[in-house]
């Protein structure tokens, strides 16, 4: 595997990390980028033989990566190049793309004898050094020909990558559920944080003892450890503008719930609330001080929308799955998001006892 020439295409954090990750693995790697200020500096500063066409980089049987923006990019890409992506060997697309999108750049390139391949990717800049939770909807043969490249890009230490579903869009379906429960796990972190902080009047210490009395519930809780250490950072919160942003997925999740007619009104709701974060006519929440809510209560609330976060998107996976016959392996899935991906938690473990149990 690592005979092979990897080219990376996009150097923005995530192209720019990977490479520099494969590279240390001792890959053959060659990057591009259409802005050449960037693609000249990188390649000097890692020892790389700098060619100012994407085509220059090209034998037979390279593996190209993409990391470029999801969307008309890649389409873009594709066309310009086609003729030379006929001498690859595999085409592996990193971006958040929709089912619809990957699922019609397949056909298309299989006509062009292209094999084009689009995992889930979670983990942002810290899965492009290694630590990637990878949902891949690939063939057994394909798999097996770049097993040790997802193996090290992933990271997984039980040196086992499996395949979440059978059609070439799965991967982005799961992507897209992955997300969703984040978001909804974040903005129940976000909402819990300001009810203590600004109605109740709690102190960080106050605060701390709550995260405490949650991680005793849950383990390898990736998102609760990092809300754990802003506090204890003592992050200023107020210097950080309210307005968060999303790559579209989220939006994607809730549209599927009506398309599929699946309520998922926890995943729903944060999607709207980030919206609302970037709208002007969003009114800010009153101060006045609450005093007679119970703390603890407040926290075992915590832990039942937390729950429901998951529960709802595995539902909504598995509605998905029923209509649009994509073979997934709901086993698989757990397996890969135990490794890495940002909504790891011991729950997930808990999921897959209960999936094996009624044999979902």
């Amino acid at each position: 595997m690592k005979n092979n020439n990897l080219i990376i295409v996009g150097l923005g954090s995530i192209g720019a990390n990977l490479a520099q990750f494969l590279l240390s693995c001792n890959y053959n790697v060659s990057v591009w980028d259409k802005d050449l200020s960037k693609l000249k500096n990188f390649s000097k500063r890692n020892k790389i033989k700098f060619k100012n066409k994407f085509s220059k980089n090209l034998f037979k049987n390279n593996i190209v990566i993409l990391t470029i923006n999801a969307g008309k990019n890649v389409d873009n890409f594709i066309l310009k190049n086609l003729k030379f992506l006929k001498k690859i060997k595999y085409l592996i697309d990193l971006g958040n793309n929709h089912p619809d999108d990957t699922l019609r750049r397949f056909n298309f390139l299989k006509k062009n004898k292209i094999i084009y391949i689009n995992p889930g990717f979670s983990g942002g800049i810290e899965g492009a050094k290694g630590k990637a939770s990878l949902m891949l909807s690939c063939n057994k043969r394909q798999l097996k020909y770049l097993n040790d490249l997802f193996l090290d890009i992933s990271g997984n230490k039980i040196k086992s990558i499996k395949l979440v579903g059978k059609k070439p869009q799965a991967g982005n379906y799961v992507k897209i559920i992955h997300n969703s429960i984040e978001y909804a796990i974040l903005q129940s972190f976000a909402d819990y944080y300001l009810i203590l902080k600004k109605f109740i009047k709690c102190s960080d210490h106050k605060i701390l003892k709550e995260i405490l009395f949650l991680e005793k519930k849950f383990n390898n809780f990736h998102l609760l450890d990092i809300f754990k250490e802003i506090i204890i950072k003592k992050i200023n919160l107020k210097k950080i503008i309210d307005k968060v942003e999303d790559n579209n997925t989220g939006a994607w999740a809730a549209q599927m719930c009506m398309k599929y007619k699946f309520p998922a009104q926890i995943l729903h709701a944060s999607v709207d609330a980030r919206y609302l974060s970037k709208s002007d006519k969003f009114t800010k929440p009153f101060n006045n001080k609450i005093s007679y809510l119970n703390i603890r209560t407040l926290t075992e609330s915590l832990i039942l929308i937390i729950k429901f976060s998951y529960i709802q998107g595995f539902g909504l996976l598995n509605e998905i799955n029923k209509k649009e016959k994509l073979g997934l392996n709901l086993n698989n899935i757990i397996l890969n998001w135990k490794f890495n991906s940002i909504i790891r938690s011991n729950l997930l473990a808990n999921f897959s006892k209960y999936i094996k149990k009624k044999q979902i």
